[in-house]
């Protein structure tokens, strides 16, 4: 009736009952009177483009759940800049989302050991090293990083993931020093010890 070109989205039940989107532009053209005689548009059926969204929306709330769940600090990053980071990351770092988005991938990770992570970076390292990891408040902890290459949206990304080993340093160092007062008792010791196998 406004004589505008128009643009919208609907759905219609199909006569076998299915659900299908579509999405018209048009023109109305008007007469010598000034009224609409007719309509020049294309419909487009859409129906697979939105099944195809809706289930990338899903993908992407499973993924987010399961990355929120994850005890582990997982990063996706683009030549060394932070893309995107899971809770934990936020949780164990003290940076928000907004605050890592843009940040360099060496800032969660203590000075002396940037050029480590940095060569484990541009040569496309996918076994675990220990590094020094570095909080926000500037807290630090022992952490093994292991990273792997990937596509996403059609270009190559790095997911890190990251995860604080103090618990098992804490181990080792306990057994460490276990076995460093057994050989001091054995060695000090005025009786012979042996072991054999029967």
């Amino acid at each position: 009736r406004k004589g505008t070109h128009f643009e919208v989205e609907y759905r219609i039940t199909h006569r076998d009952g299915d659900i299908r989107y579509f999405w018209e532009r048009g023109m109305p053209i008007l007469g010598e009177n000034g009224k609409s005689q007719y309509i020049d548009g294309t419909i487009f059926d859409i129906t697979e483009r939105k099944r195809a969204e809706a289930a990338l929306q899903n993908s992407e709330m499973r993924l987010e759940a399961l990355s929120a769940a994850s005890f582990e600090a997982i990063f996706l990053s683009e030549k060394g800049v932070c893309l995107d980071q899971n809770q934990a990351a936020e949780r164990i770092f003290g940076y928000t989302r907004a605050e890592a988005i843009g940040r360099q991938g060496t800032e969660w990770i203590v000075p002396e050991d940037h050029e480590q992570v940095k060569n484990n970076m541009v040569s496309g390292n996918e076994k675990p090293y220990e590094v020094t990891a570095l909080k926000k408040n500037g807290g630090t902890f022992p952490c093994e990083i292991q990273a792997r290459m990937t596509d996403y949206q059609g270009r190559p990304v790095r997911i890190t993931a990251l995860r604080d080993i103090s618990d098992r340093r804490q181990a080792e160092e306990a057994l460490r020093e276990s076995n460093e007062k057994y050989k001091s008792l054995t060695n000090n010791l005025n009786v012979g010890v042996y072991r054999n196998s029967v």
